[in-house]
């Protein structure tokens, strides 16, 4: 008998580099999954209740190396003109939010959103943080903060 050797083609550098990109992603998705806040809300963690209503607002792209306010208008959620926020509670530590006024423009009321630092993050995190929203006649509101947060030292690969 006669051993044949087998006809392996080497791998081309481009299909390992592909290759070594998708096991990066993979283990970067387990990472930020196992780590800190909701990096995106899961299907349980999102409100059922349909008297709810329920406004996304997206933040971008913001660096995790200093705090960041973002405001957004309030009118989206319809809150009627007679009700106050009484309370503002956040599915993620790493955001808080409050309403302001802002008086030289008639009296417009802002969701400032108050991104805090966060030093232990390495890479990005696209983050999914549920605002809920109490009013002073208890009729309750949600908003989802939407925002990539990034080392400024990592590439952001779209």
């Amino acid at each position: 008998m006669q051993a044949h050797a087998s006809p392996c083609k080497p791998i081309s550098r481009d299909r390992l580099s592909l290759f070594s990109f998708a096991i990066l992603i993979c283990l970067e998705f387990v990472c930020f999954a196992s780590t800190g806040c909701n990096h995106g809300l899961l299907k349980s963690d999102t409100t059922t209740n349909s008297d709810i209503d329920s406004v996304i607002f997206h933040g971008g792209y913001i660096t995790a190396d200093r705090e960041h306010f973002v405001g957004f208008d309030l009118n989206p959620l319809k809150i009627p003109t007679d009700h106050r926020i009484q309370d503002i509670q956040s599915s993620c530590e790493c955001v808080s939010a409050k309403q302001i006024t802002i008086e030289s423009h008639n009296n417009k009321s802002i969701l400032q959103v108050t991104v805090h630092p966060d030093s232990k993050l390495t890479g990005t995190a696209n983050l999914a943080v549920e605002l809920r929203i109490k009013l002073s006649n208890q009729q309750l509101r949600s908003a989802v903060f939407e925002f990539v947060h990034y080392d400024k030292r990592a590439a952001i690969v779209e």
